[in-house]
């Protein structure tokens, strides 16, 4: 869970960046904005250039949620099927990120993000989580004795009418 966590969490910023540098704005406004999560900090708008300060803030700020949101989804998301349904799930994610908690004063620089990269960012973010952690777990078919062909299904049986007839 922790390498989809990671995987999602680096590159589901890709929207908003592409968005960003096809309008000629600021790559680092959603890390500044994140910065703004961070207990202390303030988000510095009248700057174009972030501080190193604020760009450790934000990021640690994104681990800490994406860490969160990597835990929910892993406990939720249903084996098989986890990339449909945690690109659903990021439609949910970016309402309550951003609907909800970042209705609080202090957060709103995040509410000054454009919407609809910041909402495909969540998106990606659960689509990805999904396809790695499908990638690497599975779904497990269960092969118990009940089933044709399943190796000692006939022993299996013999030993349970021996036992319910003795």
């Amino acid at each position: 869970m922790l390498v989809a966590t990671g995987v999602a969490g680096l590159l589901s910023g890709a929207p908003s960046t592409t968005h960003a540098l096809a309008t000629h704005g600021s790559v680092l406004a959603a890390v500044r904005a994140a910065a703004s999560l961070v207990p202390g900090r303030s988000w510095r708008a009248q700057t174009r250039h972030p501080r190193l300060a604020d760009v450790a803030a934000g990021g640690l700020a994104h681990t800490a949620v994406s860490l969160f949101w990597g835990v929910v989804l892993g406990r939720v998301l249903p084996p098989g099927r986890r990339a449909r349904w945690g690109a659903a799930a990021g439609v949910a994610i970016h309402v309550v990120d951003l609907g909800l908690i970042a209705r609080l004063p202090r957060l709103a620089p995040m509410r000054r993000l454009p919407s609809l990269p910041q909402l495909a960012d969540h998106i990606a973010f659960g689509l990805t989580f999904g396809l790695v952690l499908d990638a690497l777990e599975p779904p497990t078919t269960h092969a118990g004795p009940t089933q044709p062909g399943s190796a000692g299904s006939y022993a299996d049986d013999q030993a349970t009418s021996s036992s319910a007839a003795g």
